[in-house]
């Protein structure tokens, strides 16, 4: 990862993130009938990976890993396969303030001893 290849990542899906003008309305790519699978794959995936994770190597990510306390959309794991980050997408025009939502991901993240963050994003916070 080079911090200049994570810049023109974000600048890459950027667009899809604003507001579109004059409407309440985002980008349709993102928001459309997909929705939270929109923002994991036009979004998230992207600025993950750009970060170095390998999102389709299973040592280092399991998508929707069943838990005790759900199924996180993302784990990722230390060198040592330990699950240290937890991400649950949502639709990007959800409500990622809702209390409901921070209820599901303290869920997933206490399911993993060693997990150190827990996100929770519609792709624009």
């Amino acid at each position: 990862m080079t911090i200049n290849n994570l810049r023109r990542t974000i600048a890459g899906v950027q667009p899809y993130v604003e507001e579109q003008p004059g409407s309440s309305y985002y980008n349709s790519q993102v928001a459309a009938n997909n929705g939270e699978i929109s923002t994991r794959y036009i979004i998230i995936d992207p600025v993950l990976n750009a970060l170095g994770w390998q999102l389709s190597n299973p040592s280092e990510c399991i998508v929707e890993n069943v838990t005790e306390g759900g199924r996180p959309d993302y784990t990722l794991k230390d060198e040592y396969g330990r699950a240290v980050i937890v991400i649950e997408a949502k639709r990007i025009d959800s409500n990622t303030r809702y209390e409901g939502h921070y209820k599901q991901l303290f869920g997933y993240a206490a399911s993993y001893p060693a997990v150190e963050v827990a996100v929770i994003t519609n792709g624009q916070y």
